[in-house]
């Protein structure tokens, strides 16, 4: 290593760490260290604190004393940062989302009159997916076991199963300012979203190439033969 930093200008190194890539590149012109991490957490540092030391001290063996910064650079974050569940809850169709960020949290998406059955129901899940997620290794990741954020709707039960597609759809995306149409005590705005969502996803599933099928040859058969007479 002495002698490629002896050489390089810039050396990139790919670390992999509890299962998740990410990127450190060596500046030897600049002395810095830049971190690119598209999915960053607080056990990483530890990591990058080894390696910051590592070069201090080659440094202070080979290259005349050099003393090397660490500077994060911001890089796109890494897309998939939900979980979704979408789950058919007591005759209503709810979506619980498992949502990794600074503080992790579960949120769920249901009717207003429902939330007070469904918490426990999320609470359970988050603690659920706190096991598998350190059976995997993301000892980083906890979902907290009291607490759950909510997106609450008017929406009726019948809906349910729309409003639940649009949830997904739109959640923690550019779209989700419209998500508010949810929020609307106005049954007539209601009304009009649900009509748009059943004239735009209801085709779309019913006429899908994974929805059809074909009846066997004789009875095409028959079909034809029947069209003759």
């Amino acid at each position: 290593m002495i002698d490629a930093i002896k050489k390089g200008v810039k050396i990139f190194i790919p670390v992999l760490h509890e299962k998740h890539w990410f990127l450190i590149v060596i500046s030897r012109k600049k002395d810095t260290i830049y971190i690119l991490d598209s999915l960053p957490c607080k056990s990483r540092e530890a990591v990058i604190c080894g390696i910051l030391e590592t070069l201090q001290k080659l440094g202070k063996e080979s290259i005349a004393g050099s003393q090397y910064i660490c500077e994060v650079l911001d890089v796109q974050r890494q897309g998939n940062k939900y979980i979704y569940c979408p789950v058919l809850f007591q005759g209503e169709w709810i979506v619980a989302c498992c949502v990794f960020s600074s503080s992790n949290q579960v949120h769920v998406f249901c009717h207003k009159d429902t939330l007070a059955s469904v918490k426990p129901f999320c609470i359970d899940l988050g603690a659920k997916a706190n096991s598998a997620l350190k059976r995997c290794g993301y000892n980083q990741v906890k979902f907290p076991d009291r607490k759950v954020a909510y997106t609450g709707t008017n929406i009726k039960v019948n809906d349910s199963a729309f409003a639940s597609m649009y949830f997904i759809e739109n959640f923690g995306t550019s779209g989700e300012i419209h998500f508010n149409r949810f929020l609307e005590k106005n049954d007539e705005v209601k009304d009009e979203f649900i009509k748009d969502v059943k004239l735009g996803l209801l085709p779309y599933l019913l006429n899908h190439k994974n929805n059809t099928g074909t009846v066997p040859n004789e009875i095409s058969e028959l079909i034809k033969k029947n069209k003759r007479t």
